[in-house]
């Protein structure tokens, strides 16, 4: 495969080994790169036309007014966003319940094994 020039940021980024998705990303960007600069050296678009472009204008996204954020379901379940943050407080009290029954257990222990200890 051909190496793409790029900038000096996104040869950079593409030679990381750290980050795969970054790498990829980055030999993407480089091949656009040069593509619009090997259009411009060989005269293919001349740069006064690249200055002078503003792009297609799209109107504003437009949001649906029929539904809303909290009516939307997010998971596999169909449950919504204040569902799932209800399932989860609900579980985290529960969660949270059986820790301090099991910390007082522990703790009723400990002081019978002390006592025991110092008989």
């Amino acid at each position: 495969m051909e190496q793409a020039r790029g900038s000096r940021y996104t040869s950079s980024c593409a030679n990381s080994s750290h980050d795969p998705v970054l790498s990829q990303v980055a030999t993407s960007l480089a091949h656009c790169v040069d593509v619009v600069v090997k259009r411009v050296e060989s005269r293919w678009v001349s740069t006064s036309i690249l200055d002078d472009m503003k792009g297609e204008e799209y109107p504003a996204f437009k949001y649906d007014e029929s539904s809303s954020a909290e009516t939307i379901p997010l998971n596999e379940k169909g449950e919504t966003l204040e569902q799932i943050n209800a399932r989860v407080t609900a579980q985290l009290a529960k969660v949270a319940k059986h820790l301090n029954t099991c910390e007082q257990a522990r703790a009723q222990k400990w002081s019978k094994l002390m006592k025991a200890k110092a008989e």
